[in-house]
């Protein structure tokens, strides 16, 4: 599934290859987020694991990338509620969202 950049040109009057900035900018912030969620998870240490997913799910919000959003959001209920499985699930679908934007940014 290609990532459709029209939403985010559109509502924040981008060139292309400045969100395409916006969009690497964010693969590499959301990959530190993930990361620390996980290293955290991995000793089911859930104290402000859900400020972090929302942190993702506000920035994917600004940028219009919706299924981002709506993984993240997922993270973050998930780590809410502390439930483990449910968070590594969906961290991995997460995982996958971010991975489409890394693409999306790079073909440019």
């Amino acid at each position: 599934m290609a990532l459709d950049k029209a939403p985010a040109l559109e509502a924040l009057q981008l060139s292309e290859p400045e969100l395409d900035d916006l969009l690497r900018e964010f693969v590499e912030l959301a990959e530190v987020e993930v990361d620390s969620i996980r290293g955290r998870l991995d000793g089911k240490r859930f104290d402000g694991l859900d400020r972090r997913a929302h942190s993702i799910r506000g920035m994917a919000a600004n940028l219009r990338l919706d299924l981002c959003r709506n993984r993240a959001s997922r993270l973050e209920a998930a780590l809410t509620s502390h439930d483990a499985n449910r968070a590594a699930e969906a961290m991995l679908f997460l995982e996958q969202a971010i991975d489409e934007v890394r693409r999306a940014a790079m073909r440019g």
